[in-house]
């Protein structure tokens, strides 16, 4: 048994794999698919915003930010699994909801993992082309 608790061994890639889940949710703008899987305490930065905890702070953050969108799409550029952290690169691209004109940004995202779960999730990126 791991120190997690889970009777399956670690290995290179399932926790990547999981930060993939989460990505692929968030292009789908499926919040809830994305929480299923974070810890319920889970900690959410996103550039100069504040930092959000919990599943229900993430859903009130989310939904507002959210409907500014027609469509979002992550591009991973390159993943690192390090223990419990998932550093990824990527670019995201955003389709505005109220002229459909899309922007393509860079981000890094950093995910610390708790188990099978992410625990914090911080996201690395100037949002501000997008509002401009």
């Amino acid at each position: 048994m791991t120190s997690t608790g889970s009777t399956l061994e670690r290995f290179p890639g399932v926790r990547a794999a999981i930060v993939r889940k989460i990505l692929a949710a968030s292009d789908e703008m499926n919040i809830e698919k994305s929480l299923e899987l974070c810890t319920d305490d889970v900690a959410y930065k996103f550039g100069n915003f504040p930092v959000v905890f919990g599943k229900q702070g993430i859903k009130q953050s989310s939904a507002s930010f959210l409907q500014n969108f027609q469509s979002i799409k992550h591009n991973i550029i390159s993943m690192l699994e390090i223990g419990e952290t998932i550093v990824v690169e990527l670019e995201v691209s955003y389709v505005r909801r109220q002229d459909q004109k899309m922007f393509t940004l860079p981000c890094c995202n950093i995910f610390l993992m708790q188990g099978d779960l992410v625990k914090e999730m911080r996201i690395y990126m100037d949002i501000s082309p997008v509002f401009a």
